[in-house]
Parts: C-alpha cells; structure tokens; sequence
C-alpha cells in the first residue's frame, strides 16, 4: 500500500523472508508512530523495486508486526512519483526479490574465501638501475606489547605460502610494525633505507582521483569490492625474491609476494587489474578498490557478475566484510559518490574539523595538504591559506598569531559547509547550449523546407590574425603621421645623455619613478578575476544578441523573409543608430 505519511518503507516478516532473507542491518535513529509509540524494527534490507520499466535498490524496514507493506516517502521520492494524479491502467507496485544477488555471491563463493588468493596470471619483476648492491640491516626491537600479535601474524603468513623461512641472505630489510584500528598489527618492512633507492621505478601511471570520479557519472547504484591483502596476492618471479628478505626478531624470512612498502608496488598491481578488468563498462578502479555501476538493477548485476568472474579465473580474493553491494551512495578515495553528485567524506571531515591548532611547521603543512584534497569544495581556499603559507617559507620563523588563527577557523569553516558538486556531463551542457542558439527558426523563418547544412556565427578573431589587424593599425597611424613635423624634446635628449635626468624629469611631472609599484594596483588574483568577470558579461551579452536576433527571425513570415535580398554582412554589429536592425533586416544583421 502506498502511504504518503510514511517516512520510510515498510514491509512484513513474510515478505522479508519471501525476498530470500536479505541481509539485515541496524537502523539509526528512532522512528515513531502515531502517538509518537517507538517501533522496533527487526532490521534495515536493500530490496530492488521496479516501477514504470525502472529499478531502483530501496531501504525496506522489516516490522514483524505488521499486516500490510506500506511504500513511504522514500520510494516516492526515489520514482518521483506524481502521487495526485489519476490514471487510467493503474498498475500494482511490487518488490522484486533480490535472491539473485545471492545467487550470484554464491556462485563466485571461492572469491570470498578467508585465506590470502594467489593471482595465478600474472608475476611481478623488480628492475634495478644498475647492478644492485647488497644491503643487510639488522633487525629492529619489537614493543613487548605486541611481540605475540607480530609472531602470530608472521607465523600466519608462512603458514599460507607468503613468507618462507631462509638460512642466509645478503639483503636483510627490518621489520615495521603498524597498528591497525581494531587492534591487529600490520606487518610491513623498511624497504625505503635498502631496496626502493636502487629500484628502476615503474612508471605505469595511477588514475588521477578526477577522472574516476567522472567515470561513474550516469550511475544509479554503487557496489564496491576490496581486496584482502591485495600486494600479498601478487607472487614474485624467482629473481625478485631474494631483494625481499625481511629481518625478524626470530629469524630470516623471505617474501614470495609482493610486499607493501615497494616503491614498485602500486605501478605493478595497478597495470595487472587493469589488464585484467579492460573492457568492462562500468567498473572503476584504483588499486585494491573495484567499484562498479550501472543505470540500472539488471546492467548492475551483470557487470558485477562479470568481475566477480574475472576475479575468480585470475585467484584473487575479497574482503566480503568491508564490500558493498547495491548502493545508492559509496565512499571512494575519501569522497562519497551517487548518482551525479559527489560530496566529501563525513567521516574525513569530521575528523579534520577535530584536529587542534597547529603547533608546528610539519602540522600546518599535515593540515594544508588534507584541506587541498578538498579544495574543489573551498572557493577561495588559497586566498584564505595565505597568512598559513607566510609561515612555510625559508627565513620564516613559526609563530602562530591571531591572522593565523583567524585563517584556521575559517578554513575549517568552509569545510564544515560544503557544498555538494555535479559531475561535469556534456552531453547536458551541449542540449543546454543547443537550446539557447538553436538555428532552425532560421530556416523555418526563410520557408525552406530542410534546414542549413551549416550555420556560420562570427566570432572574435583568431590570436595571429588580431596581432596583425593591430600592427596593420599601428603602421597606418605610423605612416599617417610621418608627414607632420616632430617636435624636439631637450628634456629626452639630455636623458640620453645623463641616466639621472630621467627619472628627474618623471618625478618634476608627477609619474611615477620606474622600478616602484603602483600603490592603487590591484593584486594579481583580483585582477585576474575581474578580467574572467568581463569575458563572462561580454560572452553573455553576445548570446543575449544572438538569441533576440533568431527569435526575431522566427517571428517573420515567409513573405517577409524574401523582402530581403541584401548580402549578410560578416559583422553583425550596427555602428550606426538609424540603421539599427528592425524586424525586416534583422536577417541582414545575423
């Protein structure tokens, strides 16, 4: 039933169970009934409904003690609905079941397995500059309080194949420990002091952050995958093994993967997942993070169907935990992506807006460069970070002072009130721009049946063209003015003579000395500023000009159109006031 005074879709226990027993998740917040009586929601599912040929994933709250499925607000919003209106053929609104989701996880169930996959296509080569030179470090202290987890953790990886245990080495790279949120370590090494000076770096280059976002313009649902230990799944080829010996606590343990802290690393694994997802429409990725979209529920299936394929064949393996399936938003690359919008992370900018002042020169720099990830939401951010820079340059002392203060305070600000973008979409912009100067009232004004093969609009000049009408100008006026007698200057021909005489003589006139700035000059981002102001209103109002002269030309019979014989002038503008262009020569001015 569909209940306009419902905030959200509910549905009952029957047909949470029919739809195959969706995954449930917690809801947030409270919703209340009427008397303002809490209800106690079993949980929140993502069901796809069809509507009108179109299909959407919806939030469906699960009441057990419910009769009826109530469709609230929500899905109205979503089908934009048109509630009031009747018709004629009313149809029944139904849920699709989502079990093919599940079907298709099932299928691919190998991807999802718990153990670390092993790509099975593809081996990655480390290339040295020259002849490397061994270097063996020996191995760092381990806190006591973490020694059990690290020898766990070691212990676990030889135990899947990663690290395999050797006599001897001449490269010997020490342990880094890294703490991870829930309490686990990550076992890393520092390859930066031993191995990554001597690597020929790969040059494949990683997807710039914009342009993965412009590719999932269109997209009406988001599912995200992400792979366990995604380095680790990439073995090595038997000569790279040996440069990623890692010194322990314990004993010598050589990687047969690929490690994090490579310089290589992400060039490596970022070409083996392009080369193996190429061609699919639809699919975004970034390393470890595969997203995948589609304008609708079915193209949506397939695609992931198809990656989870791919997946599989190559014998990777995916964290089932940290994926999403069927979204209408994601968080990727610390934005949240939707359907043609793009917004920033709450979560990053939460934490950003936490963060103290800063106390030092590395913090003001930690700060400035979060802030300039975001700096597409900050208009004007550089001209607030400005008395923040003053304290980065050379001679530069840090002292933190009230402008400082004041600039930190309204960057966050801005932060705080972010806006949300659009993606750029040309295909809008050039109906929009079509629709504003469109030329076919032209032809239909002129009484021909076909429209014009082209339709030629004057514009300014090309840049060598203006150079030369210019110097054209200026050696007319050159030779104009060469059969007047020129005045002598004793004043200039003593400043030729005498350096000092110049600036004298500027100074006995009231200019301005050379070398010394002009104190009411603007500043350049001011001036740049107003010129990008007068390039808009002039651009504006030659369209406004256009678009008055075509809807004049449409308003003319065909009679009226063929009073007009005179050639079109190139120019279309009227130095004159009484040959301004009427309804009958408006063509002549066009």
């Amino acid at each position: 039933m569909l209940d306009t005074g419902a905030c959200v879709t509910i549905i009952t226990k029957d047909l949470w169970t029919e739809l195959g027993e969706p995954t449930l998740r917690p809801v947030h917040g409270q919703i209340v009934a009427f008397g303002n009586s809490q209800l106690a929601f079993l949980g929140v599912c993502k069901a796809n409904v069809t509507w009108n040929g179109e299909s959407n994933a919806v939030d469906m709250h699960v009441f057990d003690k419910c009769d009826d499925n109530l469709l609230g607000r929500d899905l109205i919003r979503t089908f934009k609905m048109n509630v009031g209106e009747l018709y004629d053929n009313p149809q029944r609104i139904c849920a699709v079941k989502s079990s093919d989701l599940e079907k298709i996880l099932a299928k691919y169930d190998d991807v999802f397995k718990p153990d670390i996959g092993k790509c099975v296509k593809a081996q990655a080569t480390l290339k040295f500059k020259g002849e490397p030179k061994p270097k063996f470090l020996k191995a760092r202290s381990v806190p006591y309080a973490v020694k059990a987890k690290v020898e766990a953790d070691l212990q676990g990886k030889i135990d899947e194949g990663i690290l395999k245990p050797v006599e001897y080495s001449e490269w010997a790279t020490p342990l880094v420990v890294v703490p991870k949120k829930d309490g686990k370590v990550r076992i890393c090494a520092g390859f930066k002091v031993t191995v990554n000076p001597q690597l020929e770096i790969d040059q494949y280059p990683l997807p710039r952050p914009e342009e993965l976002f412009q590719a999932s313009n269109g997209g009406k649902q988001f599912s995200k995958l992400d792979l366990k230990e995604a380095y680790l799944q990439l073995p090595l080829d038997e000569q790279s093994k040996k440069y990623m010996t890692i010194n322990t606590h314990k004993r010598l343990l050589q990687y047969q993967s690929i490690p994090f802290g490579v310089a290589s690393a992400p060039a490596i694994f970022q070409r083996v997942m392009e080369t193996m997802l190429q061609g699919l429409e639809g699919v975004i990725v970034y390393l470890d993070d595969i997203t995948i979209t589609a304008p609708n529920a079915e193209e949506h299936l397939q695609r992931l169907e198809e990656v989870l394929k791919r997946l599989q064949d190559y014998g990777f393996r995916v964290k089932k935990e940290k994926c999403e399936f069927l979204r209408d938003r994601v968080e990727f690359l610390g934005h949240t992506v939707c359907n043609k919008r793009i917004s920033t992370s709450p979560t990053k900018v939460e934490a950003m807006l936490k963060m103290p002042a800063p106390k030092d020169l590395k913090e003001v720099e930690s700060f400035l460069g979060m802030v300039q990830y975001y700096a597409k939401f900050i208009p004007q951010l550089a001209s607030m970070a400005v008395p923040l820079n003053a304290l980065r340059k050379k001679e530069a002392k840090f002292v933190w002072k009230k402008e400082q203060e004041d600039a930190f305070q309204q960057i966050r600000a801005k932060l705080a009130d972010t806006k949300t973008l659009t993606h750029y979409d040309p295909k809008e912009l050039g109906a929009s721009f079509v629709a504003t100067l469109s030329p076919l009232p032209v032809y239909l004004a002129n009484g021909s049946s076909s429209p014009p093969s082209s339709v030629n609009i004057p514009g300014p000049a090309p840049k060598r063209q203006r150079h030369q009408d210019r110097h054209h100008q200026e050696h007319s006026s050159n030779h104009h003015s060469s059969s007047t007698p020129r005045c002598s200057n004793s004043a200039a021909e003593t400043a030729g003579s005498s350096g000092s005489a110049a600036p004298a003589q500027r100074r006995q006139t009231g200019q301005r000395p050379r070398g010394q700035p002009r104190a009411d000059r603007p500043t350049r981002p001011a001036r740049l500023e107003r010129w990008i102001s007068g390039e808009m209103r002039r651009l504006f109002e030659e369209m406004r000009e256009m678009r008055t002269t075509v809807e004049a030309l449409a308003s003319r019979t065909p009679s009226e159109a063929g009073t007009s014989s005179a050639p079109k002038p190139a120019n279309p503008t009227v130095a004159d006031d009484a040959e301004k262009p009427t309804l009958h020569n408006s063509e002549k001015a066009l």
